[in-house]
This record gives C-alpha cells, structure tokens and sequence, in this order.
C-alpha cells in the first residue's frame, strides 16, 4: 500500500490495511515521512514504512523521484499488488508497474481530485491563485493519464464511482465502493455530558455539534449554519476540529457578529470522539457545495461518527445523504437554498427526538465497517 500522508490518523487506510491481513495478506505500507516518527515500526498490526518525501513528489520539477522511489521500493520489497491511497502516490504506483508488468495496480480514491476546491488561502493573492491553479491542472492531467495503468478502481460511495468510471473510461465490474464506515461501537452510559460543562452550556439547552479536521471557510455553509442559529434562545453549536488560520478565519466571523452560542473545541482524539459527540443532541454535515463536485458527491465521515455516537444527524439534501439518513430515518435532511432551512430541521429533529433516535441502533448493526469490509475483501479475490 502506498499512501502521501504520515499514517497518523487516516482510518481509512487502517481499517483496509487490518481488514486484508486479518484475511491472509502479507502487507506493507510505504508512507510519508515525517520527523518526529520512526521510519518503521508496526502500528495497529499494520508494518509501516515511512520513506516518501511527500513535498518532493508533489513538485512538478521533481518528476523523477517517483521513478527513483519505485525502483527501491521494488528492490525492497516483494509483492504482487501495489495499492495506491489518492492520486499524489499514483506515479509511484504507474513506475512500479512499468518496472513489474505482473504487479497488479489498485487505485483508491477517497475523494473526486478532479472536483476539489482550490485551498481557500490560494485566493488571498492572484499570484498564489494562478500557481496553486495550473499546479492542481497539472495534477489532475496526471491523474487521469494514468488510469490506463489501473486494473482495478476502489472509491467511497456510489455518485464517485459513477462519476470516476465514465471519467477514467473504467469498466463497472472492476470498481470496488468502499465507505468509510467506522466499526461498531456501543455509545458511552451513562450519555456524557463533556460539552455542557467544558463551555458552561445549560441542560435545557440543545447542543447542534460539528466534527471536522478542519474548520473551515465559505466552504462546507458553516457560516449559513452560524447565521441561523446564532444567538438563537435554548440551542448552541459547537465546531470541533483543528485550532488553526482556518478555523480562526470562523472563529473571527463568529465574532465579528457577536454570537454568544457558537463555541469551538480542537481535535479531539479518536477514542474521545463518542464522549464528546455523545454529550451532543444532534449531529451537523453542513456542505452544501454545488461547485466544487468532490463536496457535491461526498459522503461525510462524520455521518459515521454521530451514528456510533447514537445522536440523530441534520445533513443537508446531497445525493449520498438522504439515501443513509432519511431511509433509515436518523435525521432530516434540509435544503440550505431556503432561508432557515437549518434552524427549521434542527427543530423539526428535537420535536420528533424519539422518532429519530429509536431508529438508530438497528441502522448502526447494518451500517458499520464489519459488514463493509467484506467489498474490499471480494475484489481482491477477483485479484
């Protein structure tokens, strides 16, 4: 497997990586450098070797350390697949199988790449915005040629897959729809009440929680979600994630309104997550992108979270989310092009709480990474 980050958290890769040796594969995964850990050890049972300098394969200029990359990655290691997380690792992938024809080629892509944003801070100048825009052209166009070099295709829900397939000229029969479904947990009892006392809110108060790994910008409708519930009597809203530029860019909106009910948390660790999203009452995926497709045709992990959590969950009317949450009626989905659209669901959920939340233990058995997995599983026995 190989993946541009440093392994730290992507749970992702740890549940494919854990759910292939449990079933018999020898694997290694070959990831991102990074200065304060090991080059290699073995993390949650998965051997990792940290040895792509990930700033390097990114440049345009350096087009020949994913050559020099592939050449001792197959002198270093013996294997018969090479599995390849998102597009910035895929040239290493595309070299190692020109150096090893019988290597069989994996491409996972956790995220429509061709549909991304540009990051919000390229927009601060036209100089950074036309470079960071011919790089991502650059990218992309290397994406898409080298899906030739692909047999088979793993994505995370069905409106990427039927957007990657015509995009790469792929056949259906070799695309694997993986999500991201965390495994089954049992929600902390008594309920947590972590939030309520870390920022003084009252019992009679109802509290609308956002995870991320970041907070950010005019990108995910956040602000639309602060303006309607801003200052609203009996809710508040709580943003969870990274306390960087990013998040201080809301936290400054929020400010410049004087709202007194919105708070933020930074990362919370991952065994913390349940505490934390359980002392909530209902759960936010806010995105409401018709722009930018990656967000259009996303399927949120956090939907995931607040389901283990055991908290009903307001999502906006994207294609992935009605599918998951109003089939199996766990929470409302709103379109945010009505005015106090979000207000109005969150409403409608606490009105009707235990319709919602009745429902949500029998969806989190059907809906976890012990029955998901099993897809990852059925496309390597193809291999």
């Amino acid at each position: 497997m190989l993946l541009d980050n440093a392994f730290i958290h992507d749970q992702r890769v740890k549940r494919s990586a854990n759910a292939l040796i449990e079933n018999g594969y020898e694997l290694n995964l070959v990831c991102g450098i990074h200065k304060e850990l090991p080059t290699t050890e073995v993390k949650s049972g998965i051997p990792v070797h940290r040895l792509i300098d990930t700033p390097r394969l990114l440049r345009p200029t350096e087009y020949s350390y994913a050559q020099q990359l592939a050449k001792d990655f197959v002198a270093k290691f013996e294997f018969d697949i090479v599995h390849a997380h998102d597009s910035f690792v895929l040239d290493i992938a595309v070299e190692i199988k020109k150096l090893k024809p019988s290597v069989k080629m994996i491409y996972d892509s956790h995220e429509l790449f061709h549909g991304w944003p540009l990051d919000p801070l390229a927009k601060t100048s036209w100089t950074l915005y036309i470079k960071s825009l011919l790089v991502r052209k650059y990218h992309v166009w290397k994406e898409k040629r080298n899906a030739k070099h692909f047999d088979y295709l793993v994505t995370v829900n069905d409106s990427l897959a039927n957007d990657l397939g015509p995009y790469f000229g792929f056949p259906e029969e070799r695309i694997c729809v993986l999500r991201n479904i965390k495994d089954y947990e049992d929600p902390p009892r008594p309920k947590p009440n972590v939030l309520r006392e870390k920022f003084g809110i009252a019992a009679d108060t109802k509290i609308l929680v956002f995870i991320a790994a970041h907070i950010f910008p005019k990108t995910r409708n956040l602000e639309q979600v602060i303006d309607e519930v801003g200052n609203q009597t009996d809710v508040a809203l709580v943003l969870i994630g990274a306390d960087d530029s990013l998040c201080q860019v809301v936290k400054d909106y929020v400010a410049g309104k004087s709202y007194k009910n919105i708070f933020f948390n930074g990362k919370v660790q991952p065994t913390e997550i349940s505490a934390y999203l359980g002392s909530a009452d209902v759960g936010l995926v806010s995105v409401w992108n018709k722009t930018d497709l990656s967000y259009w045709y996303g399927l949120e992990n956090k939907i995931f979270d607040y389901l283990m959590a055991e908290i009903p969950i307001l999502a906006t009317q994207q294609p992935e989310y009605p599918a998951i949450i109003e089939k199996n009626n766990i929470g409302v989905c709103v379109n945010p092009d009505n005015k106090g659209a979000y207000l109005e669901g969150f409403k409608t959920i606490i009105d009707h709480y235990p319709a919602y939340t009745s429902n949500i233990p029998a969806t989190k058995k059907i809906l976890n990474w012990e029955n998901e997995k099993g897809k990852l599983i059925q496309i390597y026995s193809q291999i």
